[in-house]
């Protein structure tokens, strides 16, 4: 009977490993910013405030314009801006006849129930 003969075939060798990257440092704290304080009504005007914990966006679509801007004039109902919770988009409106004093959100932030996003100094002051 003849002899069989095996062969061991060598896996082939495991690349070398390079050194361990050292783990990224952490980043730096954001620098925060001193809280803002929370804004307040000015004397005459009436705020404007987020109906729900949400998402602020002050146009209708990304890339139109604003529904409204510092100094335009609107009326009771008149829809100021969208607040988005789980994708439902509810309206902001105005609560008096008057002309918009100052928007105070950016478009995208997040904004918190009863915060105030406009002031408008109602018409006759």
């Amino acid at each position: 009977m003849p002899a069989t003969a095996s062969v061991a075939q060598a896996a082939p060798a495991a690349p070398a490993e390079a050194p361990a990257a050292a783990a990224p440092a952490p980043a730096p704290a954001a620098e925060s910013a001193p809280a803002s304080q929370p804004v307040t009504a000015k004397e005459g005007t009436v705020p404007i405030t987020a109906p729900m914990v949400g998402t602020f966006y002050a146009t209708p679509e990304p890339g139109a314009p604003p529904f409204v801007k510092l100094g335009d004039h609107v009326d009771v109902g008149t829809t100021m801006g969208l607040v988005e919770v789980m994708k439902v988009f509810n309206a902001v409106s105005s609560g008096a006849d008057g002309t918009i004093d100052e928007i105070c959100v950016e478009s995208g932030q997040f904004v918190e129930h009863g915060q105030i996003l406009f002031l408008v100094r109602p018409d006759g002051n």
